[in-house]
């Protein structure tokens, strides 16, 4: 997934600055397939074929990759 390009990594951490293990954020326009919901924290319900295609979801480690131009870089700013 990495190519060269400038991402934004996001992800949710204890005040340890440890993983959070019940808790996840996922990018705009992920939704859930109700067929595969469980209660374990498993992610396999979560789709995100509707999802920009600017942003990546890392199943294994739940960060959030958000593609940044250059310009972005720059300002220090993505929307």
């Amino acid at each position: 997934m990495l190519d060269g390009q400038m991402y934004l990594a996001i992800a949710i951490r204890t005040i340890l600055n440890e993983p959070h293990p019940s808790k996840v954020i996922v990018p705009a326009k992920t939704y859930v397939n109700a067929q595969h919901l469980t209660h374990d924290n498993n992610l396999d319900c979560l789709r995100f074929d509707r999802c920009s295609a600017m942003d990546h979801f890392d199943v294994e480690n739940r960060y959030i990759y958000s593609k940044i131009s250059s310009t972005e870089h720059q300002v220090g700013y993505k929307e």
